[in-house]
């Protein structure tokens, strides 16, 4: 849990297990940030080393930016500097169960934007506005080898956040250990009940197979927003509606 919840520590533990990721420089001095521009220049990414929500991210800001930045939230120590992957709306989440290292339940989802993504410097807000089930074996395998690497037998909740590069290769960025996504109801509503599973096994009581890869059936979209409920749609669905506007 330490190992992971820490952003720069997991990065440093992929590196090493030859898994793509950024660059990361940690910042714990003015010459550091300097250092940080001078290698990554205006394609540069702050962030704090531990929170959720983008906590103290800035998006490419200038050298005068980021010093405020880092003073004003007094974030020296536990901040790290990264290359800028290029596309922050790209991004994939892999949320799964294991139990005494054994692969019980995983499940791929898109995310097509951050809610109130205009809300933040960096368009990171951690709020997923519209997310589509996906199954992608490819996905599968990184999401498994960035866990193995971490933890050699993982127990419990490991979800996993990817960001592609600008060569369309996907880079973890973190791993929520021990908890679900916020959005694990839209998994739930589209066939796969992880906090019931995570129950059962708890109270020795679950009798299905292990090793279920992406159960959901994909292109299942579900929308959110602030003060309603989320719908779920199939992207037929979808398609028809938009079919229908055009013909208004």
């Amino acid at each position: 849990i330490e190992l992971l919840r820490d952003k720069s520590r997991s990065n440093n533990i992929w590196n090493k297990a030859g898994i793509t990721v950024p660059e990361n420089i940690t910042i714990n001095d003015h010459n550091d940030l300097m250092r940080a521009f001078n290698n990554f220049g205006s394609e540069i990414w702050i962030r704090e080393t531990i929170g959720a929500a983008g906590r103290g991210s800035l998006s490419r800001p200038t050298y005068e930016e980021a010093l405020a930045h880092i003073d004003s939230r007094n974030m020296w120590g536990h901040t790290v500097a990264a290359q800028h992957l290029g596309d922050s709306q790209n991004t994939i989440t892999w949320q799964s169960i294991w139990y005494n290292g054994n692969l019980v339940v995983a499940q791929g989802r898109k995310r097509l934007y951050w809610a109130f993504a205009n809300r933040a410097q960096s368009g990171v807000t951690g709020l997923t506005g519209t997310g589509v089930t996906i199954n992608d074996s490819n996905l599968d395998d990184l999401a498994i080898l960035c866990i193995k690497a971490s933890d050699s037998e993982p127990h419990g909740i490991f979800s996993v956040d990817f960001t592609y590069n600008q060569h369309g290769i996907p880079n973890p960025t973190e791993i929520n250990i021990a908890k679900f996504f916020t959005t694990h109801h839209f998994i739930t509503k589209t066939g796969c009940n992880m906090p019931d599973i995570l129950v059962r096994l708890a109270f020795g009581e679950y009798d299905e197979p292990f090793g279920l890869l992406n159960p959901c059936e994909s292109e299942m979209y579900w929308i959110r927003g602030i003060d309603i409920i989320p719908i779920l749609k199939h992207h037929y669905e979808i398609d028809e509606k938009v079919s229908e506007y055009k013909k208004m």
